[in-house]
């Protein structure tokens, strides 16, 4: 009889026990599974941004005519003559 109430009382444990480990390492494959997709949505995501700052500093590269005075407009600027302030000969 003693033999029966132990086996009644183990048998549950065992299968809690069991059943808390399968269940831990279920969870860790679903998670898992989850991070990698939020981790591989974030790295896109970030790559489209990357890529998108990349083409617009290659745009403003490009354009010699921006506004950010990265290349000089020679048309923007006001020309000096050089002979308004007077002329001198190296001659003499």
């Amino acid at each position: 009889m003693d033999s029966q109430k132990g086996s009644l009382i183990f048998l549950p444990i065992v299968a809690l026990v069991v059943g808390l480990a399968v269940g831990y390492f279920y969870g860790l494959e679903i998670g898992k599974d989850k991070g990698q997709k939020i981790l591989l949505a974030e790295q896109e995501a970030a790559r489209g941004e990357e890529a998108a700052k990349a083409l617009e500093e290659v745009q403003k590269a490009a354009n010699p005519f921006s506004e950010d005075e990265q290349a000089v407009n020679p048309f923007k600027q006001e020309s000096v003559d050089t002979f308004e302030t007077g002329y001198t000969n190296p001659f003499k």
